[in-house]
Order: structure tokens, then C-alpha cells, then sequence
């Protein structure tokens, strides 16, 4: 490795370490991050860090390229290479089905194939025991498959299947009892959606934290139910565990929030808007359903500051 390689590889992995990234989809993420803004502030070496697999690339490297780069073509045969090495690579097959579909009905019916595929070998390895449901995360596989499952949940959500998409939800949480990868914000969007009270308050029971996201779905939902006092609760609830509740629901109402978007040109610092604005897909297609609640918490919260 050159010296331009070193300096380029310390740099990466001391963001890294001050990322702490939870998991191998954030560190993924963050590394893309990384090097797509570590080519921008470097543009006389641009060429050179252009995201081309070393000569004995792995799976994991090609998978990560693949997530890198835009040109959908290189996306796929990145996947297929990482795919012939591991034949069974849920990441490679999604990566592929997306790239490969031209409506989110053709990826949804795709992506079933591939969770329909994974649960057969799944079952024959016996990892549906009843010893490891509900740890489904602490193996690299299991873990894969609920990565899958998400982006199936994610898709349902696109398409308007919401009950579809709950059931999924609570499949997941079976398999996975803590939720590492964030299945209950999902749920708590559908419930609220739903205007169902019952599955959202017996599920918040389950995880009672005051994450900010569930909190604006249960904010959300009491608002659908015409129940503006607990409405306001959960809302005051958030801004009290969120400080850019108020600025949030500002920006929201003005239908501009392109300025904390993140799209991997930049170096990337975890801020209270951020925890919000990055939570967009769980609660986009709730916020869609009722518009006025932007404007009313907007005012709710605009009194305060």
C-alpha cells in the first residue's frame, strides 16, 4: 500500500473510532460517507480513491463498493461478484433485486423470493429453534435476514401495505426481542396511522424508552384521535428529550428541510435535528396521512420559544 493509501486508510479508521458505529450497516454507511467526502476535499486525487475493488477483494469490500457507488451498473456487478463468493449473501441479493427492479411492486415481489429462499435454508440450519428466536442478532446471518426483512417492511410502507407491513413488524420482533434494528419505530407509525391505540400503548409498554420518534407517532396518533391534551403531552414529551423539536416542526412547516438531508457528500455529525430529520422513512407516509398536524405543532411549539 502507497503512501497516499495509508493516509487515506488511518484517516478512515480514526473516524471510525469517533463514529462508534452500532452496526455493520452504519459502519457501512459512515464509510461511505467518509471516502465520498474525503474525495471532495481532495479533488486532485480523486481518480485515485475511485472505489475500485483492491485485487483480492472479499465479499464484504465488493458489497461495500457496491453501496458506494452510483453507477447502478458497477452497483450490480460488484453484488454478483460478492454473490458468486457467497452464494447466499442476503446484502449481494438485495442490492441486486433493487437495481434490477423498475417499480417498487416488481422489488417487493423480489424481495420475497429472496425472504422466501432465506427462511427455507434458515429453518434447514435450525436458526427458527426456539433456543435462538429472539436472538436473532448476535449471528452475522440471522443478522443479514433481519436487515432483509426491514427493507421488506420499508418497501410495504412505500406501497401502502401497512398491516402487511405489521405483521412483519412483530415477525421481526420475535425474532429479534430487543429490536436492534429499529422495527418498533415502523410499528409505531402504523399503529398511529391506524388510529390503533391499543397496539400502540401495548407496544410502547414493551418498549417504554422516550425516543424522540416514538414519541411524535404517539404525538401523531392522539392528534388523528381527536385527543389534542394527549396529543400535546407526548409532543412537550419530545421537545423535552429532543431541543430541535420546536426548529424541527419550524422547518416542516415550511416544507424545507434540504439543509439537514444527508446525502454522503459530507462529513456527517449526529445533531438533535438529525436524530429527526434522519427518521424520515419511519414516519414519512404518517405525516403524509394528516398535514395538519405540522402546522399545529408548529404552533403548539412555537409558543414556547
Amino acid at each position: 500500500m502507497d503512501n497516499n493509501y495509508d493516509e487515506l486508510y488511518v484517516q478512515l479508521h480514526e473516524y471510525l473510532a469517533r463514529q462508534q458505529p452500532g452496526t455493520e450497516e452504519e459502519r457501512d454507511l459512515l464509510i461511505e460517507r467518509f471516502i465520498n467526502h474525503y474525495n471532495k476535499t481532495h479533488t486532485e486525487r480523486r481518480a485515485t480513491y475511485s472505489l475500485s475493488p483492491s485485487a483480492n477483494a472479499g465479499a464484504d469490500e465488493l458489497l461495500r463498493l457496491a453501496r458506494s457507488t452510483s453507477d447502478p451498473r458497477l452497483a450490480v456487478e460488484y453484488a454478483k461478484r460478492a454473490l458468486k463468493m457467497e452464494p447466499e449473501n442476503l446484502s449481494a441479493q438485495i442490492i441486486i433485486a433493487k437495481h434490477n427492479s423498475e417499480t417498487p411492486d416488481e422489488l417487493l415481489e423480489k424481495l420475497r423470493e429472496i425472504t422466501g429462499r432465506a427462511s427455507v435454508s434458515m429453518k434447514q440450519k435450525g436458526y427458527f429453534k426456539n433456543d435462538v428466536l429472539g436472538r436473532f442478532w448476535y449471528k452475522a446471518e440471522t443478522r443479514q435476514y433481519l436487515l432483509l426483512l426491514k427493507e421488506v417492511i420499508s418497501l410495504l410502507t412505500v406501497c401502502g401495505k401497512l398491516k402487511a407491513a405489521a405483521d412483519m413488524c412483530n415477525y421481526m420482533l420475535r425474532l429479534c426481542a430487543e429490536d436492534t434494528p429499529g422495527a418498533r419505530f415502523y410499528l409505531f407509525n402504523i399503529y398511529a396511522f391506524l388510529e390503533d391505540e391499543k397496539s400502540a400503548m401495548e407496544l410502547f409498554e414493551r418498549f417504554p424508552d422516550n425516543d424522540p420518534l416514538v414519541l411524535m407517532s404517539l404525538s401523531v396518533m392522539y392528534y388523528k384521535l381527536d385527543n389534542l391534551t394527549e396529543s400535546e403531552k407526548y409532543l412537550l414529551r419530545l421537545r423535552r428529550y429532543n431541543k430541535a423539536a420546536g426548529q424541527f416542526f419550524n422547518l416542516l412547516a415550511k416544507g424545507d428541510l434540504s439543509e439537514y438531508m444527508t446525502d454522503g457528500s459530507s462529513d456527517y455529525s449526529r445533531t438533535p435535528i438529525n436524530e429527526l430529520v434522519d427518521g424520515y422513512p419511519f414516519y414519512n407516509f404518517l405525516l403524509a396521512s394528516v398535514p395538519t398536524y405540522v402546522n399545529w405543532a408548529d404552533d403548539m411549539l412555537g409558543s414556547l420559544r
